[in-house]
């Protein structure tokens, strides 16, 4: 929905406009990454590194898609550089998820070798 606005414009000044964008791709994309984590693990009982490994990806193709999509709106731009910092807040999440259960990940890696 955000994306097909012309202008989201938050009325701070411009450099801070632009770190409060920033940040805001950063932890919605983080934010994304955990969920799809999630209903992967928890919904479809997914072993971790497995639910890890595709919760990047499609956070990842959904970031390429929101800037391809942007390309079409008035006013906006698709940008890579859009993409790498939502690929920052993957690659939180990522990290933090993988430091929280290691123990999980080491076991799935056991119970695959059996």
């Amino acid at each position: 929905y955000l994306s097909s606005i012309p202008s989201l414009e938050s009325g701070l000044e411009e450099s801070a406009d632009w770190v409060l964008r920033k940040a805001a791709h950063v932890f919605v994309y983080a934010v994304l990454t955990w969920l799809v984590f999630r209903a992967l693990r928890r919904g479809h009982s997914m072993q971790t590194k497995t639910a890890l490994r595709w919760a990047g990806i499609f956070a990842l193709l959904y970031a390429f898609s929101d800037e391809f999509h942007q390309h079409f709106i008035p006013g906006r731009h698709g940008r890579l550089r859009d993409v790498a910092v939502d690929v920052v807040g993957i690659l939180v999440a990522l990290t933090l998820l993988r430091t929280q259960q290691p123990s999980q990940i080491s076991s799935d890696s056991s119970s695959q070798a059996r």
